[in-house]
C-alpha cells in the first residue's frame, strides 16, 4: 500500500524548523499503510513516499506520487527526451516531474490514471498539488505556520508532533448529521480540506489558490459504432488494467456489478489467479448465498468467505468522508475481517463492483416526476426499482415502506403517526442556525437530465465527491490492500455520459443495458434476478456491543449540543421495538458518535 506526505512553502515565504523532522513525523502517522518511508529534502520543503508511492526529482522539479501516471502517446513522445536524462527507466515521480517541467502546473491536466501528487521546486516552494478526475487516491491539505502541508489522510494534518490540532468544523458536522453531506472540500476539521477530484492547488505571491482542472473529453466515441460493443470493450479494458500481477481478490456479493467484474476477470486470468472475497450474510434478510455460489460454480474460483460482523471504528471517520446515502461505517466490521484475511494470504489488490449501479443502472427521476410528464409505465418501473420489489409480488413490503420511499423521507415522516420522528428534528436548533445548514445543503442539478445522467455529469464536472470510495481506500489501506474500482474508470464514465438513454435501460428494466451487454458473464441466477439487497437491518445490530447509544453512557453528539437527546431516545426506543425505519439515520449518527468520542 502507499501514501504521500509533503511540506511546501508558497513563493516568498518560509518558516523555521526542521522540515525533514516534520515530514518524518507526518509520515509516521501513515505507518499503517507501510513501514517503508523515503523522505526527500527539497530546499525549504520535503516530500515523503510511503510504501509503493514514488518520490524523486528530474531537472528543476521534485515530485511525490500516489497512484499511477499515464499519458497519451503524443505527450509520452514529447517528454521522452527529458526522461532519458536519468539513464534508466524513469520512476513514476520522475515521469510526473518531466510532465510538469515541460508544461508547468498545467501539465497535470494531461496526466491520466488514478493519482494524487505534490510537486515542489528545488527551493522547496509549491509548484502544484493535484488529484485526478476520478478522485480515487486521496489527498488532504492545510496551511500551517507559513507552509502548506499535504497528506493522504487527515491524521498527519490533525494529530502529529509539530502540527497544532485544528478546531472542529461544526458546519461539516451538521451536514453529516443531517444525512446528506454536500461539503465538497471540507472535512470535520476547520482549515483541513480535501484536494477535490480534478482540482489542483497552485501558489500565489504569498499564499495558495485552488483551481479546477478542465474536464477533457479525450476518448473517441463513435456514435455509429455498436454502443453495446463499446460498453463491453471499455469495461473489459477497465478490469484488465486494474488486475494485479499476482493473485487478485474480487469483492463478490452476488449482484450484477461484482459478478460482472468477476466474470470479466475470469475471462482474462486463470481461476487460480483470482480469489472471491465474500461477506457471508447467511440467515439474515440480505442473504445472497445462492447468487454468489452460482458465480463461483460457473468460474471455478476459490473463495474467502467472512462471516458477517459489525464493528464501529473511529479511525474510519478521521476526515469525515463517509457517505450519507450509503452509510457504511457500522457495516465495515465484516469487511475489516475480510481485509485481514486477504492480507494474510499475501493479496494486496482487490477489485470491487462499486459504481456499476450508478453508471449502468436506473436512469429515471423520481416516480412522481415521471407521472407528471405522462410516463406512467416508466414511473411504475421506477417504483419497482426503488422498492426492490421482485416481480411485483411483495405487496406487504409495498404497503409498509412504499409511502416513505416513494414520496421521500421528509414528506412521509411529516405525515407519519406521532410516534415516528420527524425530518431533521434530531439536530438542535442552535446547530442548524449557527451553521446555516439550509444553505449548505443546497445542491446543483442538471436540467433535462435523467437521474443517471445527472449523477454522471455531477461526477465528471466535480460537483459531487466520491466520498464512499475515499472511505474504502482509507479502510483498505489500514490493512495494506489497494482497493480498485473498474466501474469508476474515466473512459467508462465518459462513455456512459454520452450513450443514449434508450441504450442504457429499457422501459421495463432499469438494468436492461447491463443485463444485455454483460449477459455472458452473469450466471442465469444472477442475470434473471429482479431484486436488490438492502443492508439497512444490519446497521444497528451491534450498537450495544460497541457501547454506542447504550443505557448509562452519555452520547457525545448530545453532549456537544449537536443532536436532540429526546429525539435520539425516541428513535432508539423504535429500534428496540422492532421498527427499523430510523436505522439508516441512527447508523449515520453512530459514525459521528464514534468520531466525536475519540476526538472531541
Amino acid at each position: 500500500m502507499e501514501g504521500i506526505v509533503a511540506v511546501a512553502s508558497p513563493k516568498g515565504s518560509a518558516s523555521s524548523g526542521s522540515v525533514v523532522e516534520l515530514a518524518g513525523s507526518m509520515a509516521g502517522r501513515l505507518s499503517h499503510r507501510s513501514e517503508s518511508v523515503e523522505i526527500l529534502e527539497v530546499g525549504d520543503g520535503a516530500l515523503a513516499a510511503i510504501g509503493a508511492a514514488s518520490v524523486g526529482a528530474l531537472g528543476q522539479v521534485a515530485v511525490c506520487v500516489h497512484g499511477e501516471i499515464s499519458l497519451s502517446n503524443e505527450d509520452e513522445s514529447t517528454i521522452r527526451a527529458r526522461q532519458e536524462k536519468v539513464g534508466r527507466t524513469a520512476t513514476k515521480a520522475e515521469r510526473a516531474a518531466a510532465v510538469i517541467e515541460q508544461w508547468g502546473a498545467d501539465g497535470v491536466d494531461r496526466i491520466r490514471g488514478d493519482f494524487a501528487l505534490v510537486a515542489l521546486s528545488l527551493e522547496g516552494t509549491l509548484l502544484v498539488a493535484a488529484r485526478d478526475r476520478s478522485g480515487l487516491k486521496p489527498l488532504l491539505w492545510r496551511e500551517h505556520q507559513g507552509r502548506a502541508l499535504f497528506a493522504s489522510e487527515a491524521g498527519p494534518l490533525v494529530d502529529c508532533q509539530g502540527v497544532s490540532r485544528p478546531s472542529v468544523n461544526e458546519g461539516m458536522v451538521a451536514e453529516y448529521l443531517s444525512g446528506a453531506p454536500q461539503g465538497r472540500s471540507e472535512t470535520m476539521w476547520a482549515g483541513v480540506d480535501r484536494v477535490e477530484p480534478r482540482t489542483k492547488i497552485v501558489p500565489t505571491n504569498s499564499s495558495f489558490r485552488v483551481d479546477r482542472m478542465p474536464f477533457r473529453f479525450d476518448r473517441h466515441v463513435d456514435p455509429n459504432q455498436d454502443w453495446d460493443q463499446q460498453l463491453h470493450d471499455v469495461m473489459v479494458a477497465a478490469v484488465q488494467s486494474r488486475l494485479a500481477e499476482n493473485t487478485t481478490a474480487i469483492e463478490l456479493s452476488g449482484g450484477f456489478d461484482s459478478t460482472t467484474v468477476l466474470g470479466i476477470a475470469a475471462s482474462l486470468r486463470q481461476p487460480q489467479e483470482l480469489l472471491a472475497a465474500i461477506r457471508d450474510y447467511t440467515g439474515t434478510p440480505t442473504d445472497e448465498t445462492k447468487y454468489w455460489r452460482a458465480a463461483l460454480d460457473q468460474y471455478g474460483v476459490s473463495a474467502n468467505v467472512t462471516p458477517w460482523n459489525v464493528e464501529v471504528a473511529p479511525w474510519m471517520l478521521d476526515d469525515a468522508r463517509v457517505t450519507a446515502d450509503r452509510p457504511c461505517l457500522p457495516n465495515l466490521g465484516t469487511w475489516r475481517n475480510e481485509l485481514v484475511a486477504l492480507r494474510g494470504q499475501g493479496i494486496d489488490v482487490s477489485l470491487s463492483g462499486q459504481g456499476g449501479d450508478e453508471r449502468l443502472g436506473h436512469s429515471y427521476r423520481l416516480p412522481w416526476q415521471l407521472l407528471a410528464s405522462g410516463q406512467v409505465r416508466q414511473a411504475a418501473t421506477a417504483i419497482n426499482y426503488h422498492l426492490h420489489i421482485e416481480d411485483g409480488a411483495q405487496w406487504k413490503h409495498l404497503l409498509r415502506y412504499g409511502p416513505r420511499r416513494i414520496l421521500g423521507w421528509h414528506l412521509a415522516e411529516s405525515l407519519s403517526p406521532a410516534r415516528h420522528v420527524r425530518p431533521r428534528t434530531w439536530l438542535t436548533n442552535d446547530l442548524v442556525a449557527q451553521t446555516h445548514l439550509g444553505e449548505r445543503l443546497a445542491t446543483r442539478r442538471w436540467p433535462n437530465a435523467s437521474m443517471t445522467q445527472d449523477e454522471l455529469a455531477s461526477w465528471a464536472f466535480g460537483e459531487i465527491p466520491n466520498q464512499y470510495l475515499e472511505v474504502s481506500e482509507r479502510c483498505a489501506a489500514r490493512h495494506g490492500i489497494d482497493f480498485r474500482h473498474p466501474f469508476v474508470d474515466p473512459d467508462l464514465v465518459e462513455l456512459c455520459l454520452r450513450i443514449p438513454e434508450s441504450v442504457r435501460t429499457a422501459p421495463s428494466d432499469p438494468r436492461g443495458a447491463h443485463r444485455r451487454v454483460f449477459a455472458r458473464y452473469l450466471p442465469p441466477e444472477v442475470r434473471h434476478r429482479r431484486d436488490k439487497a438492502d443492508f439497512t437491518s444490519h446497521y444497528v445490530d451491534r450498537l450495544a456491543t460497541e457501547g454506542i447509544f447504550t443505557d448509562g453512557n452519555s452520547a457525545a453528539v448530545v453532549d456537544m449540543g449537536w443532536v436532540d437527546e429526546q429525539w435520539l431516545q425516541m428513535a432508539l426506543e423504535q429500534l428496540a421495538a422492532g421498527d427499523s425505519s430510523p436505522a439508516g439515520l441512527i447508523s449515520v449518527l453512530a459514525t459521528v458518535e464514534a468520531w466525536a468520542a475519540s476526538w472531541c
